[in-house]
């Protein structure tokens, strides 16, 4: 063993990190060796306080309590749902300051409609949501890609037979085919909801 095994376990972690190899997360350690003592300690205790963060249990967000400060929000239009795949997309959208409704993360897309992904989004949470609460419009807001059409395409079907009256509406045409939501600009991304289609 070339390092001690409190180096080679946490390029370890590191490197099951989205799109972190091997050549990366090693760098990530060996940057934190050169830190100071205290820096290092200020660091793990900000990793020890996410075991703090729970799942909103109205959208899925991160937050610190049950219920999260855009679900307590009493002037946000409780009317409107907004569908993302993800917590950062909500961020995203968050951050045009043009929609003023409330959210649910699914937490995926579906690559296909055999896919066993359709198994592991919270569409049942969902649908148990629009049955208790007056939902008037849904905003399908996920990325135009091959996933977010075919999800999209498979709510929109579920939903149209459950709930005829809620109204169903996607994001304008602003944002090119491919790009990922949560990287969107915000100028686009906010011209994307206020020009929203409705579907059918």
């Amino acid at each position: 063993m070339i390092w001690p095994k409190q180096i080679t376990n946490l390029i370890e972690v590191f490197s099951k990190f989205p799109q972190i190899g091997p050549k990366t997360a090693q760098r990530f350690v060996f940057w934190l060796l050169k830190k100071e003592k205290k820096d290092l300690e200020k660091f793990s205790q900000m990793i020890k306080d996410l075991t703090t963060i729970e799942v909103c249990q109205l959208c899925g967000n991160y937050t610190q309590g049950k219920i999260c400060p855009i679900c307590q929000d009493k002037t946000r239009d409780k009317s409107m749902l907004c569908l993302v795949s993800t917590p950062s997309e909500l961020q995203t959208i968050e951050q045009t300051k043009k929609y003023s409704g409330l959210y649910f993360i699914l937490g995926g897309l579906i690559d296909s409609l055999e896919d066993d992904k359709i198994k592991e989004i919270r569409i049942n949470d969902l649908l148990k949501r629009l049955k208790q609460d007056k939902i008037k419009e849904i905003i399908f807001a996920f990325s135009p890609t091959i996933e977010g059409e075919t999800t999209l395409l498979y709510l929109e079907d579920i939903i149209k037979k459950k709930f005829p009256k809620i109204k169903l509406s996607k994001l304008a045409r602003g944002i090119s085919l491919g790009t990922h939501l949560e990287y969107a600009d915000e100028v686009t991304l906010g011209e994307a909801i206020k020009k929203r289609e409705k579907i059918r």
